[in-house]
C-alpha cells in the first residue's frame, strides 16, 4: 500500500461523517416544531363579549308607491284689477297669508279642507263651516270648530285677513270672495301667470303649482320589523306613515312632492311611480347589542343569552344589522357581558 493511502481513508471518513451529522440536523429541524410568528398566528376567540347600549330604529330601504294628480293652480275669488302679487318659482304659499291684491284689497290663502264657497253670517252650519273653523284655529285664532257661524268665526276670519279690531266688530259675515283655496297648508309655487296690472276675472289662474301628490303607500313591507309607529324618510324629510303604510295627510304628500326623490321621477300628471324611502321607528328604543352567536332557542321573537355571571337571561330580539343583534332583555337586570358560545342546554323559558 502506498504512503498516500491512509490519508485518502482518513478523508473520506471526515467526509461522509460531516454529511452524517448535517442529515441528523436535518432530522432534528424536521421533528422540531418552529414557534410561528406571533403577527401570523389566529388568535382564540374569546367567549365573554362586552354588551353595548344603542339607540335603535330598526332603519330598513323600502319602496314607496306614489300617485300624481291633475295640475292644480291657486285662482282669482273675485274679478277686478291685480294690483299685487308674491309669486316666484319654487316659493312657498301658506295658508293665512295674502299673497295677492286684486283692486287694493288683500286676497288671502286659506287651506280648508272644504272650500269656502258661500258667504257665511251668524247662525249657518255645515261642514263647509267646521272646516272654516278648524283652520282658523290651527292658525291661532280663537274659535271652536262647532260647525256653527259665531262672532268669533267672523271676527278671527277678519283677523286673517289683516282686519284690526275694532273694526273686527263691525263685521257681519265670511265672504269666499275673500280668500283663495289652496290644497294644503304650504303649497310650492310652479309657475306665476298672474300679471299684475291686468284685469282678471272669477276663476282666473294666478299662480301655477306643480303636479300634486295625490297617495303614497308602501308597495311592500320589510319582514320581521320592530313593533312601534313609524315614519319616513324621503331625502331629508321624515313622514309619519300608518301601520297600513299609508300616507293620507295633505300636508305630508306635498312635502314628499317637494323632495328631489320625487322630481327625480319625472312623473307627470296622473301618473305612478316608485321611489325608495327609508323605513324607521318614529321613537329608537334603547337595545342591546350582542353578537348572533350568543343567541339560542330563538321562537317568535325572542330568545335566550347567557350573561357572563352565568345567568340566563330571556331576550326579546329586535332585530339584526350589520352582523349585530339587537335585543332587550324581558326581566331583571341587563348583563354587562354575555357568553358568544354558550352551551344551549339550558332554558329560559
Amino acid at each position: 500500500m502506498s504512503p498516500r493511502a491512509p490519508k485518502l481513508r482518513w478523508s473520506i471518513v471526515g467526509i461522509v461523517a460531516i454529511v452524517a451529522a448535517s442529515a441528523a440536523g436535518a432530522g432534528v429541524a424536521l421533528v422540531v416544531p418552529v414557534p410561528e410568528p406571533s403577527a401570523l398566528s389566529t388568535p382564540r376567540p374569546d367567549t365573554i363579549v362586552p354588551v353595548t347600549e344603542r339607540a335603535f330604529a330598526d332603519e330598513r330601504q323600502a319602496q314607496l308607491q306614489v300617485s300624481t294628480g291633475p295640475l292644480g293652480s291657486v285662482v282669482a275669488p273675485r274679478q277686478g284689477r291685480l294690483t299685487a302679487l308674491t309669486c316666484r318659482s319654487g316659493d312657498r304659499i301658506s295658508s293665512g297669508t295674502t299673497f295677492a291684491t286684486i283692486d287694493g284689497s288683500p286676497v288671502v290663502a286659506l287651506a280648508t279642507a272644504i272650500p269656502l264657497w258661500r258667504e257665511l253670517g251668524a247662525g249657518d252650519k255645515g261642514d263647509d263651516v267646521r272646516a272654516l273653523q278648524t283652520e282658523l284655529a290651527r292658525l291661532g285664532q280663537p274659535v271652536q270648530a262647532d260647525g256653527v257661524v259665531g262672532r268669533d268665526t267672523i271676527r278671527a276670519a277678519g283677523a286673517v285677513r289683516g282686519v284690526q279690531p275694532p273694526e273686527t266688530n263691525d263685521l257681519t259675515a265670511v265672504s269666499p270672495v275673500d280668500f283663495a283655496w289652496i290644497p294644503a297648508h304650504e303649497v310650492t309655487v310652479g309657475e306665476c301667470p298672474g300679471v299684475v296690472g291686468a284685469p282678471v276675472e272669477a276663476g282666473a289662474v294666478l299662480v301655477g303649482l306643480p303636479v300634486p301628490l295625490v297617495s303614497a303607500r308602501l308597495s311592500t313591507f320589510p319582514a320581521n320589523a320592530a313593533e312601534g309607529r313609524r315614519v319616513l324618510r324621503v331625502g331629508s324629510v321624515s313622514i309619519p306613515v300608518s301601520g297600513d303604510g299609508a300616507v293620507t295627510d295633505p300636508d305630508a304628500l306635498a312635502r314628499i312632492a317637494s323632495t328631489r326623490e320625487f322630481l327625480a321621477t319625472g312623473a307627470g300628471p296622473s301618473e305612478d311611480k316608485a321611489i325608495p324611502v327609508l323605513w324607521s321607528l318614529e321613537d329608537p328604543v334603547a337595545a342591546l347589542v350582542v353578537p348572533p352567536s350568543a343567541l339560542w332557542d330563538v321562537e317568535d321573537g325572542s330568545a335566550c343569552v347567557l350573561a357572563a355571571d352565568d345567568r340566563v337571561l330571556l331576550v326579546t330580539v329586535l332585530g339584526s344589522e350589520l352582523g349585530q343583534s339587537y335585543v332587550r332583555v324581558a326581566d331583571g337586570r341587563s348583563p354587562d357581558a354575555v357568553r358568544s358560545a354558550p352551551p344551549t342546554g339550558r332554558s329560559c323559558r
